[in-house]
């Protein structure tokens, strides 16, 4: 085992731990970024890394950023990693977010954080500088914004006097949804992340000589601080993977952690249920997972079925039960509260099913049992309390209740929203015992293990992303002036593949004898596609005044999920997507080396066909003429799925936005058709170039 020169000082800081690690060792190896064709891009050393983010860092500071705040928009990579070091090196307090597409919400989304936070300028690479420059240009509040890339910031750190910033000074902004729609930042400060490194560190396994694997998005808490910042506090090697990668084919993720010899890697439960589903025994040959002592399962509800149906999937492939390690947390408290104790397999309960609906957890097992899967130990130095959220009484043994976090991990409020703050970070106990963190989260802690139950405060969690049913049951109220505003409530139920979407929706009393009800369903759908990415399961339109709702007015969604599931609700129309999410697709080869051929022969029918087969081969149906592939059931892992599908075939590098930009058939194929003919009138022009040199050639 290499030791640490690092080990025995207490004096690491996320300002300055790469000057640190750069003057300790500078030729070991900090980042390796490989692309989704499992083809190693890039590898920098700790003393390349250092030397990037100072002279990132030395820019900021002469152009007068310190102290602001600063929009990141890049593409997951070393780019991300310079800049959000940097700020963090120059005392910029960074605002990570996603690289979106292009669309109303994405604009909404960033115009309210910008507003928010007061954004000074926005980072980004330069590659995507023209990009965004054409996707701002109708928004004041954005294209307004200095656009600065890194050769605008490639400046000499020498002189500069770099200051280490205090602990209660923010590091960064985490920005979450809210459930209003409107963005709230947590201010993570310098002193958040050393107190939560000390969680994430010694009981995620990371040390000197780790290697860690890492698709997780960069923007998001997980990815950011539990595998990018906690590797470089360590001194260890992370390896960085596209996150479309892991829905493209998720093999590649596995065969990452193979050929890198990964000790290290994180992922939410719906990750490892798609390593089961999507790739079949006699896929898995050449698979070596014996290396990997610290498989986080984290981010969203922990399945224990997941668990074992992935311990009983690779366990001839070097997989061990004791791997898994069983998380809970949120950026409200930095990261991680519970962690699972390594070397040991995460605990399961078989309980009574009908006595953890009414807030008992009872010992039982056969029918009328369920299953549930620990989130680990509480870990110092995080205090974590069961409350029952009305009396703030603590709850007796058995009782499930909120859980109440404390402790120097516990972010400090969100930004420049005192009120808000107060709310959820400033509860007190009945005996005055305080403040603490309301999570919103049911639970319970039984033989030092917390168990996660369910939501208070109703947010969905869909493939490790948090959705707040007020952001789409809006969208759906707006598709259409048939559907009644206020007149919806949107939930989640347990799907074969995790949670799934239901919309359940009032039609206006003047529509109900003429609405297209198909018509309704669909644009719904595609609304909801467009607007979040994401699929809606079941579709239900019903009479006005059958939402139940409070006295005040407020929708009851835990009710109206309660009617639904006993098939109580007025129905005016039920619709159903033939299938949620295609978590069980097999790859669908069509590559004929006479596909050009039939493309320049048959332009109308031959990518029509494509996509026709690939629908097929994962369940689904194309989209009818003129209809999108929303409404078709597609959500964002589809789209991505069979963008990829037809790169493969066609030979072609596509967006990512591809469905959103083309959403029919008829629009994709045109789009791909011209792509080919401009491929081959450039292959032409090439040869044409080529010969006349030769040509020329000859003549000297």
């Amino acid at each position: 085992m290499a030791t640490d020169p690092l080990a025995n000082t207490n004096d690491r800081w996320f300002s300055d731990i790469l000057a640190q690690r750069a003057a300790a060792h500078p030729a070991k190896d900090a980042l390796v970024v490989v692309g989704t064709d499992g083809v190693e891009k890039l590898r920098l050393n700790y003393g390349e890394l250092h030397a990037q983010v100072d002279r990132f860092a030395a820019g900021l500071v002469q152009r007068g950023l310190v102290g602001q705040r600063a929009l990141m928009l890049f593409e997951p990579g070393v780019g991300f990693v310079v800049a959000f070091m940097a700020c963090l090196r120059a005392g910029v307090i960074a605002l990570p977010c996603h690289l979106a597409k292009p669309g109303r919400s994405t604009w909404d989304r960033l115009v309210s954080i910008v507003r928010d936070s007061d954004a000074a300028c926005i980072l980004t690479e330069e590659a995507s500088v023209p990009k965004l420059s054409s996707w701002f240009a109708n928004s004041l509040e954005l294209s307004s914004l200095p656009m600065l890339s890194p050769g605008d910031l490639d400046a000499s750190p020498r002189g500069i006097d770099w200051q280490r910033p205090p602990a209660d000074a923010p590091a960064f902004l985490q920005y979450t949804s809210g459930s209003t729609g409107i963005p709230k930042g947590t201010v993570v400060s310098f002193g958040n992340l050393i107190a939560n490194a000390t969680v994430i560190g010694p009981y995620c396994g990371f040390r000197f000589d780790a290697i860690i694997v890492c698709w997780l998005p960069p923007y998001h808490d997980l990815g950011l601080i539990g595998n990018i910042l906690q590797s470089l506090l360590d001194g260890a090697l992370c390896v960085l993977l596209p996150p479309v990668s892991l829905i493209q084919n998720p093999r590649r993720w596995l065969e990452t952690i193979t050929r890198y010899r990964a000790t290290i890697s994180m992922a939410p439960n719906f990750a490892y249920e798609l390593c089961v589903r999507r790739i079949p025994p006699e896929k898995r040959d050449g698979l070596d997972l014996s290396s990997w002592t610290s498989a986080v399962n984290a981010a969203e509800p922990i399945r224990a079925s997941t668990i074992t149906s992935f311990v009983e999937a690779y366990r001839d492939h070097g997989f061990r039960a004791e791997t898994f390690r069983s998380v809970y947390g949120l950026a409200e408290a930095t990261l991680m509260v519970s962690v699972g104790d390594l070397g040991y397999p995460t605990q399961i309960l078989s309980v009574d099913a009908g006595a953890m609906d009414s807030g008992r957890i009872v010992p039982a097992s056969g029918p009328g049992s369920r299953s549930i899967a620990s989130s680990g130990k509480i870990r110092f130095p995080q205090r974590v309390s069961i409350v029952n959220p009305s009396s703030h009484q603590p709850c007796a043994q058995g009782v499930i209740g909120e859980i109440w976090v404390s402790g120097p991990c516990v972010a400090q409020g969100y930004w420049r929203r005192p009120e808000v703050s107060a709310q959820t970070f400033g509860a007190y106990l009945a005996d005055g015992q305080g403040p603490f963190l309301r999570t919103g989260d049911l639970g319970i802690v039984i033989n030092d293990e917390l168990y996660i139950t369910g939501r208070i405060k109703e947010v969905m969690i869909i493939r490790g992303r948090n959705i707040y049913p007020q952001d789409i049951e809006a969208t759906v109220q707006q598709s259409h002036d048939a559907l009644k505003p206020a007149g919806g409530a949107v939930f989640s139920m347990d799907d074969k593949d995790g949670e799934a979407i239901v919309v359940v929706q009032e039609i206006e009393r003047s529509w109900l004898a003429t609405a297209d009800r198909e018509e309704l369903v669909a644009r719904i759908r595609d609304a909801v596609f467009q607007e979040h990415e994401l699929a809606v399961m079941e579709v239900v339109l019903t009479k006005p005044e059958t939402v139940p709702k409070t006295s005040a007015g407020k929708i009851q969604r835990v009710l109206c999920r309660d009617l639904y599931r006993r098939g109580e609700l007025e129905q005016a129309i039920q619709g159903r997507s033939t299938k949620t999410a295609p978590m069980t697709v097999r790859p669908l080869h069509i590559t004929d080396n006479r596909l050009q051929a039939h493309i320049s022969a048959d332009r109308g029918n031959t990518i029509p066909a494509l996509i026709a087969g690939w629908a097929a081969s994962c369940g689904l149906q194309p989209p009818p003429a003129g209809r999108t592939f929303a409404e078709a059931g597609y959500d964002s892992f589809s789209a991505v799925e069979l963008t990829h599908f037809l790169e493969t075939e066609l030979g072609l590098e596509l967006d990512q936005t591809l469905l959103w930009t083309y959403p029919t058939v008829e629009a994709l194929s045109r789009h791909l058709t011209t792509l080919l003919e401009q491929r081959t009138r450039t292959k032409a022009t090439a040869a044409s170039v080529q010969g006349e040199a030769i040509a020329e050639a000859a003549n000297w």
